[in-house]
């Protein structure tokens, strides 16, 4: 026989809709009238659907407002707790609904009565069964569900099986819209993204293509199209979900947008939101480890606080005197250590910028900027310098820039020969910020000191600026591979796959990257990560009551009718006494896991078994794995037979042994 799916056949056409409820989530609360409206939330007293006038139209299948209550009762975990409607007073059922954009939701209800255990509340909402689970009952039931809404309304009523059901509060989230790119890489407004990015995205759920748009110009990229493509249109019609624009501008901000490309004769277009990202910069931030300076008037005035950020916010300056350095007098200097020799890009100045600035003219003017490797042999760089006066006025952005031009250097000292005033007084500056060039290598993948790490991995890290090829030091011993005596592997790419190098698990790595052009080397730091464990088979946990059903995957004796909204087609089973999975939702067990929230429910009867294949194949020889395990719970009413495990034809039994 054939296992028949209550769910409704939806089409998967979830269109975007114009009006207030286009994107939004909402949450509403179920109440009386007289009760305060919970924070956040919107009311429902039980009226008949209709429009409530706050953006939002809403409601009951009939009128239900004498049927709301409010408890006032020290049982509830807050008010939204305390207030509900019951759904089936008097013998009669009331079905709610809510107008809302098609698409995606996640829903969260709590449901019951603080007052009362006298109720199985048990819900079908779009076509999902939400199922009271709790033996013995109590007051209050929470329930978490993702369903798809195709007709612009989310319906709720009582399934079969509900008694005295009651509802206090749902919170309905919008995920996606079904026919629309989702879940960009990188993630919409990431930075720090490294130059060389891949693009990729989920597909919508119908497309047979995908057009991708790429550029520096928001306006651009959200109004091109195939019929004015505005220079952003990098790729029509492409198969892949993913997309390499190559080398993109260090520290530029990028827009983007996916449309997805419908199958069929008429490959309607579904327009994407425009996600964005800034590539990383040429330079990043170093912060000195110490500035020392000829004198400091103060002790609240010393050179530690030019490298503080003491009166900063924002990268904006206030005007407190005690926020700034200030010498006791003109000529001086203060010298910046920035604890090794580094390549220096840039530097950032904030001068001198408290209130009296304009009259005190505290400000550095002529300045030459000396650098050292050493601290003992210094070089100057560009000559002396004019620095702008700061305006002496609260938010003060930086107006001071001085390039550095790659030079190498771990000391860094400016001589101040005058100020602003002209004369012998203080002089000094509020704020300092050093720019480095990247040289080694940096931001490895997986991180530092990760854990449960798959043994096929991709390793990656950040290159340096000015690597030609990378030399990766790998191995189980910490020591060799911090000295360098293991054999290092030579590489053009930075990347390098974990299991063509022999990856095991239950294995600490430690590796390590030296950057090379010709005969300049630069060692990096020391990493390491840990393997897992073990190779997960199935948790079950991926399972879901639409497209990705339990019994889809693992082939029972009934079979199964399909799901043609998911392109899925009848199955006839394997022929045997089997059955996976539950006949209505939740189809995975829920309520009898083991270390998750599912769990795969089998019954049988005479010859049976269920079997699963992997496409592509799994390889359970590597990695030095030894031993499969299984975990399961029986009926012990069940009569006695021999369980077993079959693996390529090789039978083992199971002993009895919890």
């Amino acid at each position: 026989m054939y296992r028949w799916n209550i769910l409704l056949a939806v089409i998967l056409a979830c269109l975007v809709m114009s009006g207030p409820v286009c994107g939004q989530s909402v949450k509403i609360n179920f109440q009386t009238p007289a009760t305060a409206v919970p924070e956040g939330y919107l009311p429902d007293y039980g009226q008949v659907y209709g429009d409530r006038g706050n953006g939002w139209s809403y409601g009951w299948s009939r009128d239900i407002t004498a049927d709301a209550r409010n408890r006032n009762s020290t049982n509830s975990p807050d008010k939204r707790w305390d207030t509900l409607v019951h759904l089936q007073k008097g013998g009669a059922t009331a079905t709610w609904e809510i107008a809302i954009a098609n698409g995606l939701y996640n829903i969260y209800i709590v449901a019951g009565d603080p007052s009362y255990t006298d109720h199985t509340n048990r819900f079908d909402l779009e076509g999902v069964i939400l199922e009271d689970l709790e033996t013995p009952a109590d007051n209050f039931d929470e329930f978490i569900a993702t369903v798809c809404v195709t007709d612009g309304r989310l319906t709720l009523m009582p399934a079969e099986g509900a008694f005295n059901s009651r509802i206090c509060f749902i919170d309905i989230t919008l995920v996606r819209y079904l026919g629309l790119a989702w879940m960009p890489s990188p993630a919409d407004n990431a930075t720090d993204v490294p130059r060389d990015v891949v693009l990729g995205w989920n597909p919508g759920d119908f497309a047979a293509a995908h057009d991708v748009y790429l550029g520096m110009n928001r306006g651009d990229v959200t109004n091109a199209s195939r019929a004015n493509p505005l220079q952003v249109l990098v790729s029509q019609g492409q198969a892949l979900a993913v997309f390499s624009p190559g080398l993109l501008e260090f520290g530029t901000t990028y827009y983007w947008r996916v449309d997805e490309v419908n199958s069929g004769p008429d490959q309607a277009i579904y327009k994407g939101q425009v996600w964005t990202f800034m590539v990383e910069p040429y330079s990043y931030v170093r912060q000195p480890i110490a500035a020392t300076a000829s004198s400091s008037i103060t002790a609240d005035c010393g050179p530690e606080k030019t490298i503080d950020g003491s009166g900063l916010a924002d990268s904006r300056h206030d005007t407190a005197i005690t926020s700034t350095w200030l010498a006791a007098s003109t000529p001086a200097w203060i010298q910046y250590d920035l604890g090794e020799v580094l390549k220096l890009d840039k530097m950032w100045v904030w001068n001198s910028n408290s209130a009296m600035e304009g009259f005190m003219g505290f400000g550095a003017r002529q300045v030459r900027i000396e650098v050292s490797a050493d601290g003992g042999t210094w070089n100057t760089v560009s000559g002396v310098q004019e620095f702008a006066q700061a305006p002496g006025a609260p938010d003060y952005v930086h107006n001071i820039e001085v390039d550095l031009d790659g030079t190498m250097a771990r000391y860094v000292r400016l001589v101040i020969q005058t100020n602003w005033a002209g004369s012998s007084s203080s002089c000094g500056l509020s704020e300092v910020r050093f720019f480095c060039i990247p040289l080694a290598a940096y931001g490895p993948y997986p991180a530092y000191g990760a854990m449960d790490v798959q043994p096929d991995i991709r390793l990656n890290w950040r290159p340096g600026r000015q690597a030609a090829t990378h030399k990766v030091y790998l191995g189980t011993d910490r020591d060799s591979v911090r000295s360098g005596t293991v054999t290092p592997i030579v590489t053009k790419d930075h990347y390098l796959d974990l299991g063509s190098w022999g990856g095991q698990y239950s294995t600490t790595y430690y590796w390590r990257v030296d950057e090379a052009n010709g005969a300049e080397v630069w060692p990096g730091d020391l990493w390491n990560f840990r393997t897992s464990d073990y190779a997960v088979v199935d948790d079950f946990e991926s399972y879901d009551d639409r497209c990705n059903r339990i019994f889809f995957t693992w082939v029972d004796g009934l079979g199964h009718s399909g799901a043609d909204d998911c392109g899925i087609p009848m199955a006839s089973g394997n022929g045997t006494g089997s059955a996976v999975g539950y006949s209505i939702p939740p189809f995975a067990e829920r309520a009898v896991t083991h270390g998750g929230s599912q769990g795969m429910p089998l019954r049988y009867q005479g010859l049976s078994e269920t079997t699963r294949q992997f496409s592509p194949s799994k390889d359970w020889t590597v990695g030095g794995i030894r031993y499969l395990v299984l975990y399961f719970r029986g009926d012990s009413t069940n009569s006695p037979g021999q369980l077993y495990v079959k693996i390529n034809n090789v039978q083992v039994n199971y002993n009895g042994k919890p």
